[in-house]
């Protein structure tokens, strides 16, 4: 003989326990478990996936726009620097080189560093 693992609940604690909002909401949760348990779950899992994406699409946006600006600012900062190229000028200062006469030089290396002689 196996006894009942609900305790003993009087008819009046149990009207006072199905007319609160908890005892309403576990009455329906028996009737149709998904509707009250497995719909909200889902809802939950999708609103949150889009807001989710929406937090790493701002993000990201913000990390583009500080890269572009910083690109800018390089772009403008290099252009103030640059020489003008002519190409005839550039070809007649090769031109003018001495590419015949040179001479093979060691670097000189760091302490500790290996000559590479052989």
């Amino acid at each position: 003989m196996t006894f009942a693992r609900k305790k003993f609940v009087g008819s009046k604690e149990q009207a006072r326990i199905n007319n609160s909002v908890w005892g309403k909401y576990l009455q329906r949760v028996q009737k149709n478990s998904f509707v009250w348990v497995g719909l909200p779950f889902f809802a939950i899992m999708l609103m949150g996936t889009h807001l989710l994406t929406q937090f790493n699409s701002v993000r990201y946006e913000q990390h583009d726009r500080r890269s572009s600006e910083l690109e800018e600012e390089k772009m403008l900062a290099m252009s103030n620097r640059r020489r003008k190229i002519d190409i005839k000028d550039e070809f007649y200062r090769l031109q003018q080189l001495d590419i015949d006469n040179w001479e093979q030089k060691r670097v000189k290396r760091l302490p500790g560093e290996s000559d590479n002689k052989f």
